[in-house]
């Protein structure tokens, strides 16, 4: 069974919030419709691969790093 495992590489954050930067320079509701588009086909390609999917969750996890992990086949998380 080949399994992809998504994990990060930060000390005690898994991914919690945007690029506060990139959103304050998008100023036309197109800007916004094709960020939130991009986003919603990256989701949606991890949720279609055809390999069991699993989150490794340490650390804070909040917006885009929820919506992540929800597309994902499991989730593993710690208490820390």
């Amino acid at each position: 069974v080949k399994v992809c495992i998504l994990i990060s590489r930060k000390p005690n954050i898994f991914i919690a919030g945007a690029d506060v930067e990139e959103i304050k320079s998008m100023n036309t509701k197109d800007a916004f419709r094709k960020a939130i588009e991009s986003a919603h086909q990256i989701l949606n390609a991890l949720e279609d691969l055809p390999v069991v999917t699993v989150a490794g969750i340490h650390g804070a996890c909040m917006g885009g790093g929820c919506e992540l992990v929800l597309a994902c086949d499991y989730r593993l998380a710690s208490d820390d």
